[in-house]
């Protein structure tokens, strides 16, 4: 492995730490309110069974 590219680190392992710390607080409240808008999974299903 060349020097230069581990030379202020490990690149994959700083995205890996990146994502695992990131805070998804946000995008899941955001999934959460789309969900609660859009009804419970019954409510889409019959939806799509309905002709037309």
């Amino acid at each position: 492995m060349p020097y230069e590219r581990y030379y202020a680190g490990d690149p994959v392992g700083a995205h890996a730490r990146n994502y695992l710390n990131y805070d998804k607080s946000d995008a899941f409240r955001l999934v959460d309110r789309a969900l609660a808008l859009a009804g419970g999974p019954e409510q889409a299903v019959a939806e799509m069974s309905r002709p037309g």
